[in-house]
């Protein structure tokens, strides 16, 4: 019988933001409490979420687009009586959740698998264009010295994931 040793771990790279969710949450309360005196929690709740899913297209993933649907919310809740007090409190909690580092694994490289996919998530990519994706080879940084193209493309390939694997290693002895 043979012994097989497990070579791989595949991790989900949301997992590495889950941390920082506790921000947005603590936020949305606040703004809850903001809007108390116009409608109920879970119905501010339930109008913040449909501004932020219809908002994406627009605005992205962050804190910046969930800023400004809390803003387009609290007019929609207040049917356009929004106290001026209201949208500079609902700046200052955003401009508050931007003063929070983002926390990922510790620094994970960029030529690895994860660590390509922890970096388009936190800010590698625009915030305008983003869009989820799984890691692909798009993300790695490019490899000195190999040409483009499909004629390249298998030993472009070969050549990531020999750095990745090396550079994954790495970090793992030092973790």
């Amino acid at each position: 019988m043979s012994t097989r040793y497990l070579t791989t771990i595949g991790l989900d790279a949301d997992d590495t933001l889950w941390q920082n969710q506790q921000f947005f949450d603590f936020t949305e309360e606040q703004f809850q409490a903001l809007l108390a005196d116009y409608a109920e929690g879970d119905h501010i709740k339930e109008r913040l979420l449909e501004a932020e899913r219809q908002n994406l297209q627009h605005y992205g993933f962050g804190i910046k687009g969930f800023t400004l649907s809390m803003i387009e919310t609290a007019i929609e809740i207040t049917e356009g009586n929004v106290p001026a007090t209201i949208i500079e409190e609902i700046l200052n909690i955003g401009s508050d959740m931007l003063s929070h580092p983002v926390e990922t694994l510790p620094h994970v490289p960029n030529t690895t698998a994860m660590g390509a996919l922890v970096t388009h998530i936190t800010g590698g990519a625009e915030a305008k264009s983003f869009q989820p994706m799984n890691v692909n080879f798009g993300l790695f940084p490019p490899v000195e010295g190999l040409k483009g193209g499909r004629r390249g493309r298998k030993d472009r390939y070969k050549a990531y994931t020999d750095r990745a694997k090396e550079d994954w290693q790495g970090w793992l002895s030092q973790s």
